[in-house]
Parts: C-alpha cells; structure tokens; sequence
C-alpha cells in the first residue's frame, strides 16, 4: 500500500506538471506528509484529451452511508486484480490520472507491535508520476483519486510488500492516453520501478500522524536496532 508520499521540491513538481500539461502555474505549496482524504496536485486528460492539472481529494469512493455504516473510501489499488475489480474497472479504463509526488513513506515492520517509517525516494529526490484513477464527483461528494500499487523492488521488499506504481516517462503518456486498455497493457505499465533508481532511509514517528506536515517529517534517523512501544496513527 501507500499512505503517505510527499511534494516538497515545488519548482522541481512544478516543472515536471507544466511540462506535462503545457501551461503556467503559481507557486505550490511544499508538502512533507501528503495523507488520504487531503486534496494535492493530480494530472488527467481534459477536454480534448489534453492534460490538465487539478486539486483533488485522496479517496476513491462512495461515502455514502448503507445499514447505517459508511462505505469504505479506498486510497490504493492492486494493479494485479484492478481490472477485474467492479469498484476499480470503469475507473481504469476511463478516468486515468498520474499523481506528482518526490517521495512515499512505509513502515518497516520491526516486531509484533513496533513499525517504523522509511521514506522512499528516486535518487538526487527527483520528482515522478504515481500512475492513479479516478472517480467523478456526485452530489455528496467530490472526484477523488485512488494510487495503484504493485509488488516490491529489491530496496522496498526489505521494507514492505507493496510500493506505488511509478511511471516512467512513455509510461505516463500512455497512462493518459484516451481509451482502454487490456490487462496486457496493465501488466506491463505497472511494475516496480528498478531498485537501482531508488533510495530509502528511516524516519521519525511524527510522520505517523497526518496533522504534522513539516520538514521534521522527513528527517533522517536512526533504525531502530532495540524498539520500544507501539505503532500508531
């Protein structure tokens, strides 16, 4: 899965946005924990077919309430099975979006009760495209978009065992090009990018909680080697 990802080098996202959708943009506000249900920076087709960037909300899916409980709001989703999937199907044949981002967290699992977070980022922090769908926007609700993950690289399976999809350039532009795709094309888009491209390194817990976005967030810091306490949110 993903949880967190960050979008702190903004001339550098905003360099990589505009060169995707050819227009202008003010400054972007720096993020350093990106959490679901907050809105940031998404590219998909407009009108036309051209790109174009919006803000939307990080979720995936009806809120509204059935037997009196909510339906459940999905931020990531298997590239294996999301064709197959009713919740997902339409969404990745027809609303395709990519998700700019400079960074993702996960959680090493350490013991039973003690995970801690590692960000994971292209080497020299180079910012990327995280291939996602979309959902369009009902009376109760907002579009969202939900990130799609695939299995791990050799650097994120000695942390987890899933990671985002992350697109390569061609990947991009036939992530946004109109029109289906089979579960061919699927496979070979959404695979984990090469390790050798990758870097990762601990951080501290106060990532652990969405109200903290600041630069402590992605502080490196000592692995733990004889953890304490437990993991939360």
């Amino acid at each position: 899965m993903c949880g967190r990802y960050t979008f702190q080098q903004v001339e550098a996202l905003k360099r990589l946005i505009e060169s995707l959708t050819g227009e202008t943009y003010d400054a972007f506000m720096a993020r350093f924990n990106v959490a679901p249900t907050q809105r940031s920076p998404v590219v998909r087709p407009g009108a036309g077919g051209r790109p174009k960037m919006e803000h939307l909300p990080w979720g995936l899916g009806s809120i509204r309430k059935t037997a009196g409980a909510a339906s459940p709001v999905h931020f990531n989703a298997r590239s294996e099975d999301v064709l197959e999937k009713p919740t997902f199907r339409e969404a990745v044949q027809r609303r395709r979006c990519v998700v700019p981002a400079d960074g993702f967290f996960e959680w090493k699992r350490i013991t039973e009760r003690t995970r801690q977070p590692h960000l994971i980022s292209l080497k020299e922090r180079q910012p990327f495209f995280m291939a996602g769908i979309c959902d369009e926007p009902t009376a109760e609700r907002p579009a969202g978009y939900a990130l799609l993950t695939c299995g791990p690289n050799r650097l994120m399976a000695t942390i987890h065992h899933r990671m985002p999809v992350i697109l390569d350039d061609p990947g991009v532009d036939r992530w946004l090009q109109p029109g289906p795709l089979t579960a061919g094309d699927v496979a070979r888009l959404c695979v984990p990018l090469a390790d050798s491209r990758m870097q990762a390194w601990p951080v501290g817990d106060i990532v652990n909680h969405a109200l903290h976005d600041e630069p402590a967030c992605v502080e490196p810091v000592a692995a733990f080697s004889d953890p304490q306490g437990s993991f939360g949110f």
